[in-house]
C-alpha cells in the first residue's frame, strides 16, 4: 500500500489526511518521475517482498491510475529514473539486494517498460544514483553495496547497457548514495551514507 499525504493546518495541530494506492508486497522505496512526458510526476515503488516493481502514472491532478507491475530481481531495495539509453525517455533502475544485482527496465514510450539483461553488482545493492560520472553525455551508475562496504561504479556503454564495475571502498554498510557536484567544479561527486559508522563520505 502507498500513502500519500498533505498537510492542513487546524487548530494548535497539524493533520494529514492521506490518500492511498495499491502496490505491491513490502514497499521499500519511492521515485518520482515524467514517465509518459505528459509534464505529470508518476510514482514508480520498489516492492521488497514480491521481486517488482509498481508503475502509478499520474492523471495530471495527483491523482494516480491503478499500479502497473513488473517483475524484476530479489529483493528489490531502491528503484530508480534516468536517460539510460539515450531516446530521451526516462528508463528505469532497481537495485537488488537479495540477488546482487540490477534490473534495468527501459522505456520504449508512454511509460511503457520491457526487461533489459540485469546487471550483476557486489554484494548487497542498497541503493541505486545515476549521473553522467566520465562526461560522455551518459548516465552511469553509482550503486551502494552494504554487505561488500563500498561503492560499485559501472560505466553506461551507451544504449543502456553497461560495463563491469569500478569498486570503491567505503565506511561500513553503505545504505545510501547520491550523485552531484557538490563544490562547483564542473565535476560530479559522490555521496555515500554508511549505516553502522553513521558518517557520510564524499568521493
Amino acid at each position: 500500500m502507498l500513502c500519500l499525504s498533505a498537510p492542513a493546518m487546524a487548530e494548535a495541530q497539524c493533520e494529514f489526511p492521506a490518500t492511498e494506492y495499491d502496490a505491491g508486497s513490502g514497499p521499500q522505496s519511492v521515485a518520482l518521475a515524467d514517465l509518459n512526458d505528459d509534464g505529470a510526476l508518476d510514482l514508480i515503488v520498489a516492492n521488497l517482498d514480491s521481486d517488482t516493481i509498481s508503475v502509478l502514472m499520474n492523471a495530471g491532478n495527483g491523482t494516480f491510475a491503478e499500479d502497473v507491475t513488473y517483475s524484476v530481481g530479489s529483493g528489490p531495495r531502491f528503484v530508480a529514473a534516468g536517460d539510460l539509453d539515450g531516446d530521451f525517455d526516462l528508463d528505469l533502475v532497481v537495485a537488488n539486494e537479495l540477488g546482487n544485482d540490477l534490473s534495468i527496465l527501459l522505456n520504449v514510450g508512454d511509460g511503457i517498460f520491457v526487461s533489459a539483461p540485469a546487471c550483476a553488482v557486489d554484494d548487497g545493492p542498497y541503493s541505486v544514483a545515476a549521473g553522467d560520472l566520465d562526461g560522455d553525455g551518459d548516465l552511469d551508475l553509482a550503486i551502494a553495496c552494504r554487505d561488500s562496504d563500498g561503492v560499485s561504479i559501472r560505466l553506461n556503454a551507451g544504449d543502456g547497457s553497461f560495463a563491469d564495475g569500478i569498486f570503491v571502498e567505503a565506511d561500513a554498510q553503505p545504505t545510501s548514495v547520491v550523485i552531484a557536484d557538490l563544490n562547483g567544479d564542473g565535476a560530479l561527486h559522490i555521496a555515500i551514507a554508511n549505516f553502522l559508522k553513521a558518517t557520510l563520505l564524499l568521493r
